[in-house]
Order: structure tokens, then sequence, then C-alpha cells
């Protein structure tokens, strides 16, 4: 099965953006590093289910 890795990098930035909208504090480095490393496994989880919803098709 071929998986598309835009979709991956599309999720990924889509959830850094919200996770980012969500703090509503001044940005601090400790939040970016952890906004980044928060939104891997959800932009994981939804970049596999939107290749396999596209692959079905």
């Amino acid at each position: 099965m071929k998986f598309r890795k835009k979709d991956y990098v599309i999720f990924y930035a889509v959830l850094v953006l919200v996770f980012v909208l969500n703090l509503m504090s001044p940005l601090k480095f400790q939040h970016i590093i952890s906004i980044l490393i928060g939104a891997v496994l959800p932009a994981l989880i939804l970049g596999t289910i939107s290749n396999l919803l596209i692959r079905r098709r």
C-alpha cells in the first residue's frame, strides 16, 4: 500500500496551527516545542485514515 506523504504534512501543519491558536498566552520556546511534538501523533493518525479512505475509492 502506497501512502501519500502530502497528507501527513498537511495534517501536521493544520494541527500545529490549531494548537497555536488555542494558546491565548504569549508563546514561549517550551510551548512551541511541545506543540510541534504533540502534533505528530494526531497527524499520523489522521493522515493514515485519509490515506486509507482515498485508497478504497
